[in-house]
């Protein structure tokens, strides 16, 4: 699921989703402990992030890889991962 951020709120893509019923493995925040102990840490990545340069005002776009232990979990679960689209950030 890609999510887009309109504030830079802290947890709040993990509360959102927690309450839209969709918690977020190994969150042991937000998750039951059955979905908390799925993984090590929360399974959230920010994939890609744009934002606009403070003196020049042209757009900064920076993309991660996903992390090694992201990768095995997709796996796991049998799931695939296609790229973000170009206008998402």
């Amino acid at each position: 699921m890609l999510v887009k951020l309109e504030s830079g709120r802290k947890h709040q893509i993990r509360v959102q989703l927690a309450a839209a019923g969709h918690p977020l493995l190994g969150d042991r925040r937000y998750a039951p402990p059955s979905v908390a102990a799925r993984f090590e840490r929360p399974a959230l990545h920010a994939w890609t992030i744009a934002l606009t340069h403070p003196v020049r005002g042209d757009e900064l776009r920076f993309v991660a890889p996903l992390p090694g232990d992201f990768v095995r979990l997709i796996a796991e679960l049998g799931l695939s991962v296609t790229a973000p689209p170009k206008n998402d950030a």
